[in-house]
């Protein structure tokens, strides 16, 4: 992000958030509720890589697939028409989400920095899948905009990222500050403003992680 004192979202200045118990240092936006870890604690490219690669996601684990079967029921289906071209973005090393979208009726391309570089160029999504992806976005407007972009009008950007508690002391005991690649985090306010700023409408959340946006008509 160009400016690590402005949030992005909302273009008000962070204050420190220093929750009692973690040694890390955080930034929080006062407006949305949005959570930057400072980027003195943010792991290099080469150290993300290698702590993906010992994630277990992998079709053959039944609670991995039970999460995309609820996440697919709740936050694609009721929204996304069957027969569009979908974008699984940051698919991981084990694209199981892409596989279960084809064969719900979603044709899907994959993209991940890591693991999956190359995406079709010019190519006009109706849906884009975001699942556990946007905690790892120091900047999530810059990151996800030029995928917006490939929104056709009336698309889907689906996705899930725990929603923070809001609250210093849950904060701090929050297991999932335990992963070191995660730096940013969200709570349905931030969500709905992230929308917003995209172009887009917050049609759903579960409350806890899921969430659904639509882009506006051009």
């Amino acid at each position: 992000m160009a400016d690590p004192k402005t949030c992005p979202l909302c273009l008000t200045p962070l204050e420190p958030y220093r929750p009692q118990g973690p040694t890390r240092s955080f930034h929080l936006c006062p407006s949305c509720r949005w959570i930057l870890l400072d980027e003195a604690h943010h792991l290099s490219p080469e150290a993300q890589k290698a702590r993906y690669e010992t994630h277990e996601n992998e079709a053959g684990n039944e609670g991995y697939v039970a999460m995309f079967e609820g996440f697919l029921a709740q936050g694609v289906d009721p929204f996304a028409k069957k027969g569009r071209k979908a974008l699984d973005l940051g698919c991981g090393p084990g694209p199981v989400l892409a596989g279960m979208l084809h064969k719900r009726g979603y044709p899907t391309d994959l993209h991940d920095p890591f693991f999956f570089p190359q995406v079709n160029g010019e190519e006009a999504y109706g849906l884009i899948t975001a699942t556990e992806v946007l905690e790892h976005l120091p900047d999530p407007v810059a990151a996800l905009r030029p995928w917006v972009a490939k929104l056709s009008p009336g698309g889907i950007l689906a996705g899930m990222t725990l929603f923070h508690p809001d609250d210093p002391a849950k904060f701090a005991s929050w297991w999932y500050l335990k992963d070191p690649t995660h730096v940013s985090f969200y709570t349905e306010r931030t969500l709905g403003k992230l929308a917003r700023v995209l172009g887009m409408d917050l049609l759903f959340t579960d409350g806890k992680r899921l969430f659904t946006f639509r882009k506006k008509p051009a």
